[in-house]
């Protein structure tokens, strides 16, 4: 749960699933605690941050997952791979991308909405995920929103 400047706990919709390169799983809680008990469950990823093959958001009302593969470099959605049209595949091949060493990029973005009387109207939380990598000292960045 989240809960920001004394506004009423918020329930994540969407919740993280790892897979790491040695094939063990980490999935997210609803309470969003480290193993550890120190800090939120994003804690316990960072630890093995360039381990990461997979990572997935799971919606957790209708199990509608968003991926991606940090090894390949593709999105998914529900298993089924898509292609995003950001004119970065023009300046270097796919299959050049996935031969560079990549980096989550994983944040929620949040936005209140409040009247004069500053009561809460609305809380909206969008999702991104995707990667970054470099090449020959420029970086790239390829994410998506899922709201």
């Amino acid at each position: 749960m989240i809960k920001l400047f004394g506004s009423k706990p918020k329930v994540l919709k969407y919740l993280f699933e790892v897979e790491f390169k040695d094939g063990t799983v980490y999935k997210q809680t609803l309470e969003d605690k480290s193993i550890e008990g120190v800090g939120s469950a994003f804690t316990d990823i960072v630890k093995r941050i360039n381990d990461i093959r997979i990572f997935t958001l799971r919606n957790v009302k209708n199990k509608n997952c968003w991926s991606v593969d940090l090894i390949t470099g593709e999105f998914y959605h529900n298993g089924y791979a898509f292609q995003i049209d950001d004119c970065l595949d023009q300046l270097i091949p796919k299959h050049l991308i996935a031969e560079y060493p990549k980096k989550l990029i994983y944040f929620r973005q949040h936005q209140h909405d409040y009247n004069m009387q500053k009561t809460e109207l609305a809380h909206r939380i969008r999702y991104f995920i995707g990667y970054e990598f470099d090449v020959m000292g420029k970086k790239y960045q390829r994410k998506i929103s899922i709201s």
